[in-house]
């Protein structure tokens, strides 16, 4: 795994870890609705950089051919 995507990979650990901490979304059932905060600010951030990433490794990967 090259150097950037282990860096990736550790700051989106801790984002959604120190969310997970401070949001506490295991002390609420699903149908309180208090764990959309938790997807929107813990793992909407992540997998919304993700999509992006790959998006654009997509078109790299056009423009190679």
């Amino acid at each position: 795994m090259p150097g950037k995507q282990r860096l990736y990979t550790v700051m989106g650990a801790v984002w959604i870890l120190g969310w997970a901490i401070f949001l506490e979304p295991w002390d609420y059932s699903f149908m309180h609705g208090l764990q959309k905060p938790f997807l929107a600010i813990g793992v909407g951030p992540i997998a919304l950089i993700l999509v992006i990433l790959w998006i654009q490794e997509g078109f790299k990967k056009d423009r190679g051919n």
